[in-house]
């Protein structure tokens, strides 16, 4: 599945680093596209349509994407956790959770080392995460959705801000703020979702709660 071509008589597969997210939209911009035995060691991560990636190093810069059909084929870097969702989560919902401020500034507190500080496996697991029922992840998905419209409508306004609050069934708030100026080099996103209500689990408590 992950062999995508030939260089002559050389099988070729395609990566994704760190720097191929575009932390400001949070997509996979380009893969990179290699002989196979030119492939560096740490491009072992199988992906899978949905999945989401996060960037284990520096995660403040939030180098997180979900992986479209497009790049369904390729092979992640080490520095990125694979999440799959084992349908507890919709995989868009997912998406949107890991970009959120309630995730990313919740394990940025467990960054270690100078030079590369970075968070593990074990920090992404271990985390508590919201499961709202699956009629209310579709119905946040859907307003976020329209959130991520607007940003297309907005790219070369100049307007410095626009605040956009929801707010979905059991205390889903929704936040969101998008940015169009000089400084973020183009449109960025913050997402901030808070859900006291819902039940909160560990990454291996889900299958337990299917």
């Amino acid at each position: 599945e992950i062999l995508i071509g030939l260089v002559g008589s050389e099988m070729c597969i395609e990566t994704v680093d760190i720097d191929a997210i575009d932390n400001r939209l949070h997509r996979i911009k380009t893969a990179k596209h290699l002989p196979a035995s030119e492939a560096p060691s740490r491009a072992s991560r199988a992906v899978k349509t949905g999945s989401v990636l996060f960037s284990l190093v520096r995660p403040y810069l939030e180098n997180i994407a979900l992986v479209e059909k497009t790049h369904s084929h390729c092979i992640a870097s080490t520095g990125f956790y694979v999440c799959n969702s084992n349908g507890i989560l919709l995989p868009k919902f997912m998406f949107f959770l890991m970009i959120s401020s309630y995730v990313v500034s919740g394990l940025n507190q467990y960054m270690k080392g100078d030079n590369s500080p970075s968070i593990s496996k074990d920090n992404i697991e271990s985390w508590l995460y919201p499961v709202p029922p699956m009629a209310e992840q579709k119905a946040i998905c859907a307003k976020l959705k329209k959130v991520f419209n607007l940003i297309a409508k907005v790219e070369k306004a100049s307007v410095e801000a626009i605040f956009i609050a929801d707010i979905v069934e059991n205390a889903a708030v929704i936040v969101a703020t998008i940015r169009s100026c000089s400084e973020y080099g183009g449109i960025g996103i913050s997402i901030s979702f808070s859900a006291v209500s819902y039940t909160h689990l560990r990454a291996h408590e889900t299958d337990q709660y299917l």
